[in-house]
C-alpha cells in the first residue's frame, strides 16, 4: 500500500516571503505615488499662488500709477487756479517780463506789514474817544507800558487765565479786572485776599470804582504801581 505524498515544509516558507516581497513592493509604490501626487498638487498651489500675487502686483501698480496721474492733474489745475486769480487781480502783470515780478514782492510785503502799525497810530487820531494806557511802575521806574483795549476785559492776578498777571503772592490768583464803561475804566476788586487800593485807599469788593488819569492802583502787598494815563484827542478848532 502506498503512502500518500508528503508535503514540503519549505514550499509555504517560500510562498509567505513571495507574498511578503510583493506587499513590500506595492506599499512602496503606493507611498511614491501618494508623495509625487502631493507634490504635485504643491507645485500647483504655488504656481497659483504665485499668479495670483502677481496680478496682486500688477493691480497696486496701476493703483499708484493713477493716483499720481491724479496729484499731477490736481496740481495743475490748482497752479491754473491760482494763475487765473493772479490775471484777474493784476491784469497788466502779463505785459511784464517772467524775471521782474520777484523783484519788487519783498517792498509789497514790508508795506504791507508796515500798514497796521500805521493804521493803529491814526486810528486814535480820527476816532472821538481817548487813548488810555497803564504805566507799570517798580521802584519809581516804569518798566512796562500797557495800551488798553476799550473792548476788553482785562482781568489781573497771578492765576494763569489772567489778561496781566500780577507776580507776587500776596495777590489771588483772580485778584481784579477793569473794564471801560462809558468809555471811562472802572475797576472791580474780585474778592481778593489782601484787598486792592486806588491812591492808597481800599475800594468795595464786588462794585465798579470809576478812574481817571493819574490813578495809581496797587493790587494787595505788591510792590509795583499801575498808574492810569491818557492821551485826550485834541479838539478840532472851528
Amino acid at each position: 500500500m502506498l503512502s500518500p505524498p508528503r508535503a514540503d515544509p519549505f514550499a509555504k516558507v517560500t510562498e509567505s516571503k513571495d507574498d511578503l516581497t510583493n506587499g513590500y513592493t506595492y506599499a512602496m509604490t503606493q507611498t511614491k505615488i501618494e508623495k509625487d501626487q502631493a507634490e504635485l498638487v504643491k507645485k500647483i498651489q504655488d504656481k497659483k499662488k504665485l499668479e495670483k500675487e502677481e496680478r496682486e502686483s500688477e493691480i497696486n501698480q496701476k493703483r499708484m500709477e493713477r493716483k499720481e496721474l491724479l496729484k499731477k492733474q490736481r496740481k495743475a489745475e490748482k497752479k491754473a487756479k491760482k494763475s487765473e486769480k493772479k490775471k484777474r487781480k493784476n491784469p497788466d502783470a502779463e505785459s511784464s517780463p517772467d524775471s521782474s515780478p520777484p523783484l519788487p514782492q519783498p517792498e509789497k510785503k514790508e508795506a504791507e506789514t508796515s500798514l497796521p502799525i500805521k493804521a493803529k497810530k491814526s486810528r486814535w487820531e480820527e476816532d472821538d474817544e481817548d487813548l488810555w494806557t497803564i504805566e507799570v511802575l517798580k521802584d519809581k521806574t516804569v518798566t512796562e507800558t500797557l495800551h488798553l483795549n476799550k473792548d476788553i476785559t482785562y482781568t489781573f492776578g497771578r492765576g494763569d487765565n489772567v489778561n496781566i498777571r500780577t507776580n507776587h503772592q500776596s495777590c489771588s490768583k483772580l485778584h481784579a479786572q477793569l473794564s471801560f464803561i462809558s468809555q471811562r475804566p472802572n475797576i472791580m476788586d474780585m474778592q481778593s485776599t489782601n484787598g486792592t487800593s486806588v491812591n492808597g485807599e481800599a475800594i468795595t469788593p464786588n462794585v465798579w470804582k470809576k478812574l481817571k488819569s493819574g490813578d495809581v492802583v496797587v493790587f494787595a502787598f505788591s510792590t509795583r504801581s499801575y498808574v492810569l494815563k491818557v492821551k485826550e484827542k485834541p479838539k478840532s478848532k472851528g
